[in-house]
C-alpha cells in the first residue's frame, strides 16, 4: 500500500514541476546553460546585473547538455532526483532511531512530514533549485560514513561540492 502512495505522490510531484515551468533562479540557470553550450565562461559577469550568475562548480555545467534536449529537462532531473532520494530514505531509511510504525525510523507523521514538506513542493517541483542535487549528496555522505564506507562518504562530498 505505502508504495503505491509512493507511486502517486512522485507522479504528482513531477507533474507539478513540469506545469510550474522554469522560474526564478532556473530562469538563470537556463541562461548558464546556453553560455556553457556557446563554449563561453559560465562564470561570466553578466552585462546587466554586474556579477556573475552562476555560484556552483562545474559538474553544474553538464546540466547544459540535457537542458539542449528540453529546457526543463534538469529541473525535472531535480525533482526525480528528490523523489527517488525520498523514497530510498523512506523505505531504507538510516535507521537511526529504530524500526517505527512506517519504515525503518518513521512515524506516519514522519513520513506526512517528510512528503507534504512545503519546502520540497516549492524549493524543487516549482523553483528548480539545483541545491536538491547538493544537499542530497551531502546526506549521501553523511549516510555512506554513518555506515562506515569512508571512501562512498568522500566522493559523495565531493560530488556536492563541485
Amino acid at each position: 500500500m505505502l508504495d503505491r502512495w509512493l507511486i502517486g505522490f512522485a507522479l504528482v510531484f513531477l507533474m507539478f514541476t513540469v506545469l510550474s515551468g522554469p522560474r526564478q533562479d532556473y530562469v538563470a540557470f537556463l541562461e548558464i546553460w546556453v553560455a556553457v553550450r556557446g563554449g563561453r565562461d559560465p562564470w561570466w559577469v553578466h552585462e546587466t546585473w554586474g556579477y556573475p550568475l552562476n555560484a556552483y562548480g562545474p559538474l553544474f555545467t553538464a546540466l547544459a547538455l540535457p537542458a539542449m534536449w528540453n529546457e526543463l529537462s534538469p529541473k525535472l532531473l531535480f525533482a526525480l532526483a528528490y523523489c527517488l532520494f525520498a523514497v530510498l530514505f523512506l523505505k531504507r531509511g538510516l535507521d537511526l532511531t529504530g524500526p517505527g510504525p512506517v519504515g525503518p525510523g518513521f512515524s506516519a507523521g514522519g513520513l506526512l512530514a517528510w512528503l507534504f514538506s512545503p519546502f520540497a513542493w516549492v524549493e524543487i517541483a516549482y523553483y528548480g533549485h539545483f541545491d536538491v542535487l547538493v544537499a542530497i549528496a551531502c546526506v549521501a555522505a553523511v549516510a555512506g560514513f554513518l555506515r562506515g564506507r569512508e571512501v562512498l562518504a568522500g566522493a559523495s562530498l565531493a560530488v556536492g561540492s563541485s
